[in-house]
């Protein structure tokens, strides 16, 4: 339990500052072009990370296990087109659409670490998402300078006929979803589920016909404007590992968040989905990196419950969900970026963790001003 002047701390700091625009490239996908075309303009932007992330570092996997995976992955085909498309655009002898398909595969390959999301809902039912993407990847050299995912993050409006459709968050050579919102109609997240989580066994699922979840989510988010008919699908498909997914509907009180096994089953212990509900105290649920009908392993789901409770619901918005997904340790070291979604008000804001970083000590800085003056 949090102490009373942790408490006091956490209230000051979920009251201050309002939510800004953030400066993370954006960039159109037309899903009416030909699919190799579709994403050659973002690898050519980003080809000198994409060369050296790719060649050099494609977390040190021989190509025999790399080869390996990327054959069981059950790559749609029009997903693996997309995905030469980057590779004829790099033109290098050391690139292969097989490294490209592992990039998109990595949580079943084990690069994971945990991840925060945050659903809540206003007095009217509106709802607000927010999400903490973890995950603790070294910086890499590109022509002397250090980058790291944080300095490549970006975000992709997919178009048909010149109308947006949906919207997510990507680093280059992802073409799957981790992180989306599909206008007027839904939003996901995906977050580590560790239980059950070994890497041996995903591949062996793979084996089996069993999914990675990029390409699964992405296509359930093209093919399914409801709420209702996409926490169906995310709960029955046949993911090849245990995960959650959190899930926010553009109609009032449509909150869920998903517990998957591995198969499409779940297992004895596993929770049903949960979901937000209008009342006092169900109108919102922070999901983590363990069960909600567990004990939390962690500090994060205590801080963003007792975040949320201390600005009310009456309070609910964009602004203070943000505050609430900067909140430490909700916000931690390994956060890459936090994104802040509404399908029903059509809005979309992210902030990598530099920005956060800034917002956070000028709370703090606040905070202070307010109690020695």
């Amino acid at each position: 339990m949090l102490s009373q002047t942790t408490l006091c701390f956490l209230g000051a700091l979920v009251s201050q500052l309002a939510v800004t625009t953030c400066g993370v490239p954006q960039y159109t996908v037309d899903l009416d072009m030909p699919a190799r075309q579709r994403w050659r303009h973002i690898a050519r932007d980003y080809k000198d990370y994409l060369l050296t992330s790719v060649i050099e570092w494609e977390w040190k996997i021989p190509d025999r296990e790399l080869n390996a995976w990327a054959e069981v992955a059950q790559v749609p085909s029009e997903y693996k087109e997309e995905l030469q498309g980057f590779v004829d655009e790099l033109n290098h002898p050391n690139i292969t659409l097989n490294q490209f398909i592992v990039r998109n595969i990595a949580y079943e390959k084990g690069v994971s670490i945990g991840c925060s999301g945050g659903l809540a809902a206003m007095e009217n039912g509106t709802m607000i998402h927010g999400r903490n993407m973890d995950l603790n990847v070294k910086a890499i050299n590109v022509n002397g300078k250090s980058t790291s995912l944080e300095d490549v993050t970006i975000e992709v409006n997919f178009l048909r006929k010149n109308k947006p459709i949906f919207t997510g968050v990507f680093w280059p050579g992802g073409i799957g979803f981790h992180t989306a919102m599909r206008y007027g109609g839904w939003t996901i997240e995906q977050n580590t589920r560790f239980r059950h989580n070994n890497v041996s066994n995903n591949f062996e699922a793979m084996t089996k016909g069993m999914l990675p979840h990029t390409f699964v989510t992405r296509m359930i988010m093209e093919q399914t404007p409801d709420f209702d008919d996409a926490v169906h699908a995310l709960s029955t498909a046949r993911f090849a590992a245990p995960q959650y997914f959190i899930v926010a509907g553009s109609r009032p009180f449509q909150g869920a968040v998903v517990s998957v096994d591995r198969g499409g089953h779940l297992l004895p212990g596993t929770p049903p989905v949960q979901y937000v509900h209008q009342g006092k105290k169900d109108w919102f649920l922070i999901q983590t990196n363990d069960d909600l009908l567990a004990e939390p392993k962690d500090g994060r789901r205590e801080t963003g419950e007792l975040a949320m409770e201390v600005i009310g619901q009456k309070a609910i918005s964009v602004n203070t969900v943000m505050r609430v997904m900067q909140t430490e340790p909700v916000w931690n070291g390994a956060t890459l970026f936090t994104w802040v979604a509404s399908p029903g008000l059509g809005t979309h804001i992210v902030k990598v963790h530099r920005e956060s970083k800034m917002e956070l000590r000028e709370r703090k800085k606040a905070f202070l001003r307010r109690i020695l003056t």
